[in-house]
């Protein structure tokens, strides 16, 4: 049995997506794929027990016998950190050996899910790399583009320092249309020349990236004032209006499937976005619109959502909720396969675990 730990140095860089394209691989191809998440950081209840989001997914759509409490065996609620607070035993080592023996008894590979950098768990006395290193495993680290190609190579080449030989190779993901051909002539022929393999190149997918007007609601904690059957669309930017009228329709009228925000005082800049491609309109600073616009909203079939942020504050959480790839619609999950069949190359991922 082989073990690979898919992880990451920044947040929502897109680890779910390879696992997924990894364990559909080996599934289709008859193997026993094992999942295991040895730290829950996103904990959700299942049946009043905390659980952690991932695992409830991947057990479902890899069709696992393995309990939730063995498939991620320590899950940091905020019970759990105040136990640790006040100076509690907690043996994270013991729960994450003792379950990933019993679920991996009967895989051929196994597939483990680590989230953030590689120091998540420290706070437990036992962290992901130290797990990493206990079970076995090699690592496949998958980073995203996000503030420039220099970031990405700093934080891949730093995680080649602290992994050494553990490190198989990296993902390097939501790469920009107009940096393809920079990575793939020069990033990927500089990262190689420092001992690091590079398994695939994903570009940006505004589809796949794209998050529903529910999420965004319940992650701004909005307050949706109408349309509430049309909160499954996904929208795939979130742009500031707070230009002057003429200026916002002929930028609005360039982006598609977006959520424009904006303040609830600004009546002329919401009736404009409604005339585009606007998949809900985003009201800052609790301010709220007048009945002329609730009525073309209404008409026009989009939502409008109040929240109690500024238009910076706002934007920045809108960034985050869109960082993250939510994965648990059939139709991303079948772009994702697809996603990752066409970006990756197994080759030397079949080298390794066969």
């Amino acid at each position: 049995m082989k073990s690979i730990f898919i992880g990451s140095v920044t947040e929502h860089s897109g680890k779910n997506l390879v696992v997924l394209g990894i364990a559909h691989r080996y599934k289709d191809s008859g193997r026993k794929v094992g999942y295991f998440k040895p730290f829950g950081q996103s904990p959700v209840d299942n049946q009043n027990i905390a659980s952690d989001e991932d695992a409830i997914f991947f057990k479902k759509v890899l069709g696992l016998r393995d309990t939730l409490s063995e498939i991620c065996p320590v899950t940091l609620t905020s019970q759990t950190m105040g136990e640790l607070y006040g100076g509690g035993q907690f043996d994270a080592k013991a729960k994450i050996q003792k379950a990933f023996a019993k679920v991996s008894a009967d895989k051929e590979v196994m597939l483990v899910s680590g989230f953030g950098g590689f120091a998540g768990g420290c706070c437990t006395g036992y962290s992901q790399f130290d797990a990493m290193r206990d079970l076995g495993c090699k690592a496949l680290i998958v980073e995203r583009y996000s503030t420039g190609e220099r970031d990405l190579i700093d934080r891949v080449m730093g995680i080649k320092r602290l992994a050494g030989e553990g490190l198989l190779g990296v993902v390097l993901n939501m790469i920009p249309e107009c940096k393809l051909e920079l990575f793939r002539s020069k990033v990927v022929p500089f990262l190689k020349s420092k001992g690091i393999e590079t398994f695939g190149i994903i570009p940006e997918d505004p589809v796949l990236h794209s998050v529903s007007v529910r999420e965004i609601a319940a992650q701004l904690c909005g307050k949706v004032l109408c349309c509430e059957e049309e909160l499954d669309h996904l929208v795939e930017r979130a742009i500031v209006g707070a230009m002057n009228v003429d200026s916002a329709l002929k930028y609005f009228r360039k982006i598609n499937n977006k959520a424009v925000v904006t303040g609830g005082d600004r009546g002329d800049i919401q009736l404009a976005a409604m005339e585009t491609s606007t998949r809900c309109l985003i009201l800052t600073g609790d301010l709220y619109p007048h009945q002329n616009i609730m009525t073309v909203a209404v008409e026009k079939k989009i939502p409008i959502i109040v929240v109690p942020y500024d238009t910076l504050t706002t934007i920045d959480r809108f960034e985050a909720v869109l960082g993250h790839v939510g994965l648990r619609d059939d139709n991303k999950i079948d772009r994702a396969l697809a996603i990752v069949s066409n970006c990756i190359d197994f080759r030397p991922i079949e080298a390794y675990v066969k």
